[in-house]
């Protein structure tokens, strides 16, 4: 599914619309089961943009990146032999995506801490949001060699919950290697999220 990079306020609102109705289809677990091309996963808003510095509102999820995210692709390690596995997630929770992309609670930018892969020389920044009580993290990047680009690189159910995403607040807001905290509109423990009332 292909949309502009820039639209107007009304453009906007019918893209969004055409991504959750794409999320909806069975054509995205066919996607997930047999990932070809790209799909776009959402438009986020422009505050978000200007935090990435990005040319565009739209992030794509690549065949790529969804092999990865099954454990098919699996980059070497530097030290043993321990090998990526994936992200065991369901169709139900791959559908959390535009909303998450509309409407992040959390969002930062936290350097990795070990190599640097190709996708990880690009700027990156984590959103984060919370779900019937569960965390999921979204790293979304602009790549250096295609700033026009932005692409979902990881998505994820947050281990430990809302202690570990505590710790990793307090990791951003240390100030060390450009890491940073943009937005943090998380609810007090117990209540809906923001973007679960959005849809």
């Amino acid at each position: 599914m292909g949309l502009p990079d820039d639209f107007g306020p009304g453009g906007e609102i019918a893209a969004r619309a055409a991504v959750r109705a794409a999320f909806a289809s069975p054509g995205l677990e066919r996607f997930l089961d047999d990932p070809r091309g790209h799909l776009v996963a959402g438009v986020f808003d422009p505050e978000v943009q200007e935090w990435l510095g990005a040319e565009t509102r739209v992030v794509h999820l690549t065949d790529r990146i969804m092999h990865k995210q099954k454990g098919q692709w699996r980059p070497k390690r530097r030290r043993g032999s321990r090998q990526y596995s994936g992200h065991a997630l369901t169709p139900a929770q791959y559908r959390l995506l535009p909303g998450l992309i509309e409407y992040p609670q959390l969002v930062l930018r936290l350097m990795p801490g070990r190599r640097l892969t190709r996708e990880r020389l690009a700027l990156r920044l984590n959103l984060l949001a919370e779900f019937d009580g569960r965390f999921y993290n979204l790293v979304i990047g602009r790549f250096p060699y295609d700033p026009a680009r932005v692409g979902m690189i990881s998505f994820y159910e947050v281990e430990d919950g809302w202690p570990r995403v505590r710790v990793v607040i307090e990791q951003a807001r240390s100030g060390k290697d450009s890491q940073r905290v943009f937005r943090n509109s998380l609810p007090p423990r117990g209540e809906r999220a923001r973007w679960d009332c959005a849809w």
